[in-house]
């Protein structure tokens, strides 16, 4: 899962370059929505122990809804969730991996949260966060499945868990992909107070009273839009004027009635507006506006295209779309592969979805098919392969069926132990192992061709166990 969460973030910091190059004006408006939810994942550590660091990095996930207080300030309410692992051997900071561990700290917290923008406007918007509630956690032995055991304050046993006050604060950003949708990253830091847990000193001393998260993830903003300043003033500068104006009545004829029978009407009936949208019926071209379109029309009434797109603004999720582009009817860009690059700049239009592509919509093929060296765990002389090989191997067979032109071609080595004959035939027999699984998985075997190089082309001393594991590999290369 580690690798998955650091290639994430390799992704986000990619994505926030890429958005810093498109125009501001196409986010201008993604505050203005009055709520918004982040959905994120990312690593945690433990910190403020005073002793030891026997925790590993570990995976944690959070979601937060916001409401927005105003155009810079959100507040909400804050769901965290982690499962920590220790690793007794270690004494290194910063570890991964959980193959020694005996036991792992479960933590849920939930409590209240905000944000606050530095920089509102643009598609980089840096923020900070704070917040405050309620961790609950525990400490649970592997072996038993049940919280660890230790001195309460009045020397009592107890179990390893309490709900206790935090604090949180933290640092971050969003990089608008979409008016309503950005991917945001940050880093934050929980304190446990203590206040909610009954432990002996000796407890305290040797407990973590914090953690710190590395984080990416997603937010989305929907909502009724917030009114902005000037037009709240506008609205109430209306309102304030019509207090004002006194009733001025005229006589008009009933038509149909007595001659001296008259009808009153207020000279306020010239300034009706039927369907809202702030221009009065009197002048109003367009007197169907719907009522979503009330802030995007223009003095004759009608529903404004900033555009040229054919999409109403009050419609139109894509504000600055170039003229005479095809648009779908959300008024965004055509893009047939969904891969980000309308079809009248896409030179690659089929492209497989999931893969980064260049500014032409084309997947660079020298990355994406670059040589790989795998190193697959066998048991002396085995061929048979591990479940961690069958779960690389199906994200081959994805990659080769989303590119049918491409052929590959696997070669196994080994290290110098052993009969060189004997090499030879255990490396062809690996590698005829792997092409038998892509072939059952639906690859044509004519794409796939098997070489055993048995005891060649070494890359590390066969003078020690580490180089020897370095040499036991399995080279993927692919023609394109």
């Amino acid at each position: 899962m580690n690798l998955y969460l650091r290639k994430a973030m390799i992704l986000a910091i990619v994505c926030t370059f890429v958005c810093s190059l498109l125009p501001v004006e196409a986010y201008a408006d993604r505050t203005s929505r009055k709520w918004s939810i982040q959905l994120g994942a990312g690593l945690r550590q433990p910190a403020f122990n005073h002793l030891h660091q026997p925790w590993v990095l570990s995976a944690t996930y959070d979601a937060t809804v916001y409401y927005a207080i105003s155009s810079t300030v959100f507040l909400g309410v804050l769901f965290s969730n982690s499962k920590v692992y220790n690793d007794p051997e270690s004494t290194s900071i910063f570890k991964f991996g959980h193959g020694k561990a005996d036991a792992y700290w479960k933590n849920s917290c939930l409590g209240v949260a905000g944000k606050v923008y530095l920089y509102p406007e643009g598609n980089f918007a840096p923020h900070l966060r704070f917040g405050s509630g309620l961790s609950s956690w525990k400490v649970i032995s592997i072996a038993t499945d049940r919280p660890q055991v230790v001195n309460a304050s009045d020397g009592t046993e107890t179990d390893y868990k309490a709900t206790e006050l935090f604090f949180m604060t933290g640092v971050g950003s969003e990089s608008f992909i979409h008016p309503r949708w950005s991917i945001y990253y940050g880093f934050e830091l929980f304190y446990l107070t203590g206040i909610g847990a009954d432990f002996d000193r000796e407890t305290n001393d040797g407990r973590s009273r914090g953690f710190v998260n590395l984080q990416i993830g997603v937010v989305f903003y929907f909502g009724p839009r917030m009114k902005s300043l000037w037009e709240k003033w506008r609205d109430g500068e209306e309102e304030r004027q019509e207090r004002r104006t006194p009733p001025q009545y005229i006589k008009r004829e009933p038509g149909g009635s007595e001659p001296d029978d008259t009808l009153r009407q207020t000279d306020r009936d010239i300034y009706a507006d039927s369907d809202y949208d702030g221009v009065r019926d009197e002048i109003d071209l367009c007197p169907d506006t719907p009522l979503e379109a009330a802030e995007y029309v223009d003095e004759t009434g009608c529903p404004t295209d900033a555009d040229y797109d054919g999409v109403p603004d009050y419609g139109d999720d894509c504000f600055n779309t170039p003229l005479d582009m095809p648009v779908d009817s959300a008024g965004c860009p055509l893009d047939e592969d969904s891969d980000g690059i309308p079809d009248p700049e896409d030179s690659c239009s089929a492209t497989p979805k999931g893969y980064v592509v260049n500014r032409h919509g084309c997947v660079d093929m020298a990355k994406v098919f670059a040589r790989r060296v795998l190193h697959f765990y066998y048991p002396p002389g085995g061929s048979n392969l591990s479940r961690q090989a069958a779960i690389y191997l199906d994200s081959l067979v994805q990659l080769l069926t989303d590119f049918e032109s491409v052929e590959i071609e696997i070669y196994g080595y080994t290290d110098n132990i052993g009969e060189e004959e004997a090499n030879l035939r255990l490396s062809q027999k690996r590698a005829d192992k792997i092409k038998g699984f892509l072939v059952l998985q639906g690859v044509d075997k004519d794409r796939i061709k098997g070489t055993g190089k048995g005891e060649t082309d070494f890359i590390a001393s066969n003078a020690n166990r580490y180089g020897r594991e370095k040499n036991r590999r399995i080279e993927i290369r692919f023609e394109y």
